[in-house]
C-alpha cells in the first residue's frame, strides 16, 4: 500500500509551487518572455506542452521553479525554418501551426497526435534538467567535447543526449544547432541560455514512421522471416506494417492471467500491458478480408517439423504454395464455419472461392477443393 501511493505521487509529476522564486532575478521563463522579438514562438511553447505524458504542469512552470537548467532556446527564425522543413519532408503542406495534418484529430485518441509529438519535440530536445545539485552547461564545458565530438553527460528532456562539435559559423554547435556566440551562457537564477539558430530535433520522424521503416528493412534484409505486429501497436500503424512486411497479426488479445478463460472487474486488473487495438478477433479477420489479405489459421509447418531447411527449402524454389495456400484456404475455412459473423462469413466464402483458383499445382488444388467441401460438412484438421 505504501508502495502503491509512492508511485502515484511520483508518477503525477506535478510541480512544486513553494520552489518558486520570490526574489528579484530573471528565471530562464521570464528572461524568455522578456525578449518577444526573438523568443515568442518558443515561449508559446513552453506554456503549451506538459512536462511529461504524467503531468498536466507545463514546462514554463517548470523554468519558473527552482533548477539548474540548460536551456538551448531557438529563435522565432529557427522554428519558422523547422517547421518549413517538415514541409519540404513531407510530413506537412503549410508551414504554420495550422497545417491541415497538425488539424487532424486521431479518432483512437481523440487529440492532435502529429501536433503534440512535434511540439514536445521541440521543447523536451531543448532542455536539460541538472536537478538541485549539477549546474546548468556552460560553454567553456564544450570546449573539450567539441574537439571530439562528444556527447553531454547528461541526456535532455527526451531522453537523448545531445552531441558537441565546432559550429558551421559558430564556435560551437548542439546536435547540428549552431550555439550564438554572443547571446550564451545568459545566466538566470535557475540556469544557463543559449540561443540557437536551429530547432534541436535529432529525428523528425514519428515513433510510427520510424517502426514503419525498421520493418521494411527487415523485410528487405531477411525476405523469409516472419515478422509479428501485436496489439499493442494502433490499427492504424497495424495497417501500414502489413502492407511493409508483416507476415503474422493478432487480434482480440487479452494479456491478462487467465483473460480469455473470464474476463476481469477492473479493480482485479493484471494485464501485462495495454493494447491499443482492442478489436474482437472477428472485427480483425472481416477488416483483414476487406484490405484483401487471406487471413490463415494454419500451423501445419510446426506440427509436422516443416522448419528450418526444410521450410526454407520450400520457400526459395516457390513450392512453398502448394502448402502455404491451400492451408490458408482451409483454416479460414474452418474459422468461418465454426465462429464467423454473417459478414465475415459471406466475404470469407467470395475470398476463398477466388483464391483456390490461383493455387499451381493442379492435384493440390482438386485436394483442397475436396477438403473444403468436407469441412461444411463437419470435419476438421486438413492440412498440406
Amino acid at each position: 500500500m505504501v508502495l502503491g501511493v509512492a508511485l502515484t505521487q511520483s508518477c503525477s509529476e506535478e510541480i512544486d509551487k513553494s520552489s518558486r522564486y520570490t526574489f528579484t532575478g530573471n528565471t530562464i521563463i521570464s528572461y524568455l518572455e522578456e525578449y518577444p522579438e526573438t523568443y515568442s514562438e518558443y515561449s508559446a511553447l513552453l506554456n503549451i506542452v506538459p512536462v511529461s505524458d504524467f503531468s498536466d504542469s507545463k514546462v514554463s512552470q517548470l523554468l519558473s521553479a527552482r533548477g539548474n537548467y540548460t536551456c538551448f532556446a531557438p529563435t522565432n527564425e529557427a522554428i519558422h525554418d523547422y517547421l518549413a522543413h517538415l514541409v519540404d519532408s513531407g510530413i506537412i503542406s503549410d508551414s504554420s501551426w495550422t497545417a491541415p495534418e497538425f488539424l487532424e484529430i486521431n479518432p483512437e485518441t481523440g487529440k492532435q497526435d502529429l501536433l503534440i509529438e512535434i511540439q514536445k519535440n521541440i521543447v523536451l530536445n531543448s532542455l536539460i534538467d541538472g536537478g538541485d545539485e549539477i549546474e546548468a552547461y556552460q560553454t567553456s564545458d564544450f570546449s573539450e567535447r567539441a574537439e571530439m565530438n562528444q556527447m553531454l553527460g547528461l541526456a535532455n528532456m527526451m531522453n537523448r543526449k545531445l552531441q558537441v562539435t565546432a559550429g558551421s559559423n559558430t564556435k560551437y554547435a548542439i546536435s547540428g544547432s549552431d550555439v550564438s556566440d554572443t547571446n550564451c551562457n545568459i545566466f538566470t537564477i535557475n540556469g544557463r541560455i543559449h540561443q540557437v539558430d536551429k530547432v534541436i530535433a535529432p529525428s523528425t520522424q514519428t515513433a510510427s514512421q520510424l517502426f514503419e521503416k525498421i520493418v521494411a528493412i527487415i523485410r528487405i534484409a531477411v525476405p523469409y522471416t516472419g515478422m509479428i505486429i501485436s496489439t499493442r501497436e494502433s490499427a492504424a500503424t497495424r495497417k501500414k506494417v502489413l502492407e511493409l512486411g508483416i507476415s503474422q497479426i493478432s487480434g482480440g488479445s487479452r494479456t491478462s492471467v487467465g483473460g480469455y478463460a473470464t474476463p476481469e472487474i477492473p479493480e482485479e486488473n493484471s494485464a501485462q500491458f495495454d493494447i491499443s487495438d482492442t478489436r474482437t478477433l472477428d472485427e480483425v479477420v472481416n477488416w483483414l478480408l476487406d484490405l484483401k489479405h487471406l487471413p490463415s489459421f494454419c500451423t501445419a509447418c510446426y506440427r509436422l517439423g516443416r522448419t528450418g531447411d526444410r521450410f526454407m527449402s520450400l520457400v526459395k524454389t516457390g513450392q512453398i504454395a502448394n502448402c502455404c495456400a491451400p492451408n490458408a484456404l482451409m483454416t479460414l475455412k474452418e474459422y468461418l464455419q465454426d465462429y464467423a459473423s454473417p459478414d465475415t462469413y459471406a466475404k470469407g466464402i467470395k475470398l476463398i472461392e477466388e483464391e483456390i483458383q490461383h493455387i499451381p499445382n493442379p492435384k493440390i488444388k482438386e485436394i483442397a477443393m475436396r477438403n473444403l467441401k468436407e469441412i461444411e460438412e463437419g470435419k476438421r484438421d486438413f492440412r498440406f
